[in-house]
């Protein structure tokens, strides 16, 4: 399984050129129960190697064998070949296995992002979308004000690198520490505003009836624009008072948009300006209500009240 070196030592991490009955032994295992579990998402979570990824490969007979035979000219892209190739026999596996069943797996792995090479060694834009179907952003954070901004900008830089709202960013419902549900509401929202369709999450005992109601609560709050939020691009062309937050996807003539102010830094209303194309009204996501209308090139006054954020819908008034 491992790296081989000339003096027949052994190096401690898979060798990532093993193509053997293990590692075809593993990657049907992999495929078989993503089958038999029904699985409609599996997220990879891979520490084969760490951080930095393999590093015995320049050592290694065997990769130094294959890099000679496929005529690699540097190390760092034959090593991406063989990530790839790793990805592609997991992706068929995991595919067949639900095809069977007439599914599709939705697969992605734990901290991928488009236009990066996770460990150097996948080779995500490669992947992506045939054969990776979601990119999966993590940030474990405390969910303070600026991580909860953090959130939001870490999944909209990466949909810009997408074809659509692929992503499935990872946070943390607690592990980080203690926090009041509305900060982890406000978290999803901003993932949900920013290109993402869905979350995953980490935690190993802190999911909590607090933390479990806010969710339950961002949930209520996105259904009405789920189809925006799936099918709909980053708004462009928006702008709020300096000091707060404007997030929004669209879909034709409809927003969901996320205006937030977590530092609390702007004293009275948001001034918030949008590229509507026809008379609009603004319905908050909470209470379901029209809020104001705004018309091209005009400007809308929102108040956050108690709330941080705040979920709105804009759409052509009626």
């Amino acid at each position: 399984l491992f790296c081989q070196f000339e003096d027949g030592m052994a190096g401690k991490k898979l060798c990532p050129s093993y193509r053997g009955p293990l590692y075809q032994k593993e990657i049907q295992r992999v495929g078989l129960a993503a089958g038999r579990t029904g699985a409609s998402v599996v997220a990879c979570d891979i520490e084969l190697w760490g951080w930095a990824g393999p590093k015995d490969c320049p050592k290694c007979t065997r990769c130094q064998a294959d890099f000679k035979q496929v005529g690699a000219k540097e190390w760092p892209e034959w090593l991406l070949d063989k990530g790839a190739q790793v990805w592609i026999d997991l992706a068929q596996a995991v595919q067949k296995e639900a095809a069977k069943e007439g599914r599709t797996v939705d697969l992605g792995g734990y901290d991928f992002q488009p236009n990066k090479n996770y460990q150097n060694l996948w080779p995500i834009d490669r992947l992506y979308p045939k054969y990776m179907t979601n990119t999966q952003v993590s940030t474990y954070t405390p969910l303070e004000p600026y991580h909860v901004g953090l959130i939001g900008d870490e999944a909209r830089e990466d949909r810009k690198h997408l074809a659509k709202s692929d992503q499935l960013p990872w946070i943390s419902p607690g592990d980080a520490g203690t926090f009041p549900g509305s900060m982890f509401r406000y978290a999803l929202l901003e993932t949900l505003a920013n290109g993402a369709r869905g979350n995953l999450f980490w935690s190993s005992r802190v999911w909590d009836g607090e933390t479990l109601a806010a969710y339950a609560h961002a949930i209520r709050n996105v259904t009405p624009v789920e189809d925006i939020i799936m099918d709909g691009k980053l708004v462009e062309g928006g702008t709020i008072t300096q000091g707060a937050r404007l997030s929004g996807v669209r879909k034709g003539d409809r927003m969901f948009l996320l205006v937030a102010d977590y530092f609390q830094d702007v004293k009275g209303p948001l001034q918030l300006r949008l590229p509507v194309t026809k008379p609009s009204r603004v319905i908050d996501l909470d209470s379901g209500k029209e809020i104001g209308r705004i018309a091209p090139g005009g400007s809308l006054k929102i108040s956050l009240g108690e709330e941080l954020a705040r979920p709105l819908l804009v759409e052509p008034a009626p």
